[in-house]
């Protein structure tokens, strides 16, 4: 039984000090690193990148690598079929700490179809630039075979949880025109949210749109649910009205309590917003660890 790690590294600090630290403390052996070959602040990455295959190879720890493009099916097809070779007996780990939400929900996806259980480890930053963080956010997309089954005599309800840059929100709530809007706000400070995730202005951006059917709740993606119930509530309050859209705009771990939710409700759609700029010095050092054991099966209490 090979024990298998799974990330997406970037420029920032934590991806390898979060690499060097589950490594250690999951006795891993063989390391599946994804690529992508126009990556953002591209010359950071690549030092990043060359750092965590120095490290793997002096630790005698095998390097599978998954190159992906910029086309949207190419990149959900390679990453189902760099990862056949894993043997249904091997121990799974995904570091979800910087990778994109769309890369990991494509790896649950394909991983649903051999396991009944994977693990996710996500690395907090020490802190946040108290500058931008984000921008430029492109168009929003849905992730493929993830799109939902429409109803047409159904109105669209678009839920968001929402982060600390509010013009992907704008983004979102332009781009599919729902008739409802639910924002799911992440609760408490941590990381100063309560000033730069505040409701008001996620709800500002929407009203600018000409919205008002606009619902406000809080969510806690660092809770021992990921928040799950809270967005289990919501769609069972409202997918016998609506055609529903869910994004992960806030807190990483949020993206998996989505995918929970999807496992149960596949007739809803999974939207993500990529962004053409972050700043280099989006955030400093490693915080919190923060371990999951993610069932792919529907368990319904």
């Amino acid at each position: 039984m090979n024990k298998i790690l799974i990330l997406f590294p970037s420029w920032e600090e934590r991806s390898f000090l979060g690499l060097a630290k589950i490594v250690r403390s999951r006795q891993i052996n063989v390391i599946y690193v994804i690529e992508k070959l126009d990556s953002l602040n591209k010359q950071e990455t690549e030092n990043s990148l060359k750092r965590i295959k120095e490290f793997s190879r002096s630790n005698n720890i095998i390097i599978n690598t998954i190159n992906l493009d910029n086309e949207l099916f190419s990149t959900f097809e390679t990453i189902g079929k760099s990862i056949e070779s894993i043997e249904p007996n091997d121990k799974i780990t995904i570091d979800i700490t910087t990778m994109s939400r769309n890369i990991i929900w494509s790896l649950l996806f394909f991983l649903k179809q051999h396991f009944s259980k994977v693990d996710i480890v996500y690395n907090s930053p020490f802190d946040y630039s108290n500058e931008w963080i984000s921008r430029e956010p492109s168009k929003p997309r849905l992730l493929f075979k993830h799109s939902g089954i429409i109803n047409l005599e159904l109105k669209n309800c678009l839920v968001i949880v929402t982060g600390f840059d509010a013009d992907r929100t704008k983004q979102l709530a332009r781009y599919y025109d729902p008739q409802k809007i639910i924002l799911l706000i992440q609760d408490g400070n941590k990381f100063n949210n309560s000033l730069r995730n505040k409701s008001d202005i996620h709800k500002q951006m929407c009203e600018e749109l000409g919205y008002t059917n606009i619902d406000i709740l809080n969510i806690d993606a660092y809770s021992s649910d990921l928040g799950y119930s809270i967005i289990e509530d919501v769609i069972s309050k409202n997918i016998q009205d609506y055609n529903i859209i869910l994004a992960s705009l806030g807190p990483k771990l949020s993206a998996i309590s989505i995918y929970k939710a999807y496992i149960c409700h596949p007739e809803i759609a999974l939207s993500y917003v990529p962004c053409n700029e972050y700043n280099i010095n989006y955030c400093t050092g490693i915080g919190s660890t923060y371990e999951y054991s993610f069932d792919l099966e529907c368990l319904v209490d």
